[in-house]
């Protein structure tokens, strides 16, 4: 199976969901025992996370800022509502077809439990279906 290696994770601010959401991918990814990397590289895979402004709502100087070369890295971008959808698909010109909407509220901060395992919920589907552990 022809999986992405290349994954982005989009929020707002790039302080709370993103940041967790790649941890989250991650940690899956090496329950699976698939290798990832911070940069694009052929034998593994790829993942971050930006948000799309940085700038006015962030107080985290490691926060990255969303660009379209950053989402024209990735294969797949998950994102958390449809208004940050709308936002990369008409502001980064992302195709609709690699963005999956998670729809994850903006209420916990960056590694809280609950942020944590909501996530886990939403994408070990996406984790056992493009990265079938391996032996």
């Amino acid at each position: 199976m022809d999986y992405p290696k290349s994954v982005l994770f989009v929020c707002r601010g790039n302080e709370r969901r993103s940041p967790t959401g790649e941890y989250v991918w991650k940690k899956l990814l090496v329950k699976q025992r698939y290798e990832h990397s911070n940069k694009p590289d052929s034998t593994k895979v790829y993942v971050d996370s930006a948000g799309v402004n940085v700038n006015s709502c962030s107080e985290n100087y490691n926060a990255k800022q969303m660009t379209r070369e950053l989402g024209d890295l990735a294969e797949t971008i998950f994102t958390f509502n449809r208004n940050l959808e709308a936002e990369l698909i008409r502001d980064y010109h992302q195709s609709p077809s690699k963005i999956i909407n998670l729809e994850v509220t903006d209420r916990w901060p960056c590694g809280h439990p609950v942020l944590i395992k909501e996530l886990e919920e939403k994408l070990m589907p996406y984790v056992q279906e493009w990265y079938p552990k391996k032996d």
